[in-house]
């Protein structure tokens, strides 16, 4: 029974040394704070996303024109009596320009798809009989990745994000993520430009990165306790399996069992 004694007391000892150097204080995974100190109106930030190089747009071009609609790809809805297209996906050339049937290539790089489909539509009003055309990205998504409960591409379903609601649909950062040290990795005109943000600080919100743009990437660093964990686990462990088979070696004749 000493034996068994002894040797529980020792699997505590280096047990809690396993886990000593992992302690998080909560000033590193609290959102926000002081948060309820800061003017009501200190808060400024809006965010609207504009189409840029290498976007794929789908466009969606209704009309009363059935005849014109077959440059279009068109297809009769025989429930409703009304013709609508397909859905077709557009890119958006290094000129910022996108090539349509009919009307050619168009710029709208720089605008938000409501004005570049107005844009659009107004040039279809040659050929086609009161029509209506709808705008949406195709391609509008972000790439979360390093300590956040499920890294990878999301895809993102309106035109706009916040950066806490992308770590939310990564499942948050994890309890080794370095909240006050997220980095936001952003591509635009062919230049890269890498952000840092605190989110233990309530200063995040008059960040230009707290709404994310499509294709962003954002970089969760691992803390010192994933660090430390991962080290002890390779330094703890063999040292517990040891001491346990030398204590085993040495219980019958300092124990006398």
């Amino acid at each position: 029974m000493k034996r068994i004694s002894v040797i529980h007391k020792l699997i505590g000892f280096l047990f809690v040394a396993f886990l000593l150097p992992c302690c998080v204080s909560t000033k590193d995974i609290t959102y926000f704070q002081g948060i309820d100190k800061m003017e009501p109106d200190s808060i400024k930030n809006s965010f609207t996303a504009v189409i840029k190089t290498g976007d794929i747009l789908s466009i969606n071009v209704v009309s009363l024109s059935p005849e014109a609609n077959q440059f279009f790809s068109f297809q009769q809805d025989k429930n409703q009596g009304n013709t609508s297209s397909k859905s077709i996906g557009y890119l958006v050339d290094a000129e910022g320009q996108i090539q349509m049937p009919l009307i050619g290539k168009i710029k709208i790089s720089g605008l938000t798809t409501t004005i570049a489909a107005d844009s659009v539509r107004n040039r279809l009003e040659k050929y086609l009989e009161r029509p209506t055309v709808l705008m949406r990205y195709e391609n509008y998504r972000i790439t979360i990745l390093g300590e956040v409960a499920r890294p990878g591409i999301h895809i993102v379903q309106n035109e706009k994000i916040s950066i806490l609601e992308a770590l939310g649909m990564a499942g948050d950062i994890t309890i080794y993520g370095k909240r006050k040290n997220v980095m936001v990795i952003r591509e635009d005109n062919g230049k890269r430009t890498v952000t840092r943000l605190d989110l233990t600080s309530p200063d995040v919100f008059n960040s230009p990165c707290f709404y994310l743009q499509s294709s962003d990437l954002v970089y969760v660093d691992p803390g010192k306790g994933k660090v430390a964990m991962s080290d002890n686990f390779y330094r703890v462990v063999p040292l517990v399996f040891s001491s346990i088979t030398f204590l085993f070696l040495i219980s019958g004749r300092f124990f006398n069992i």
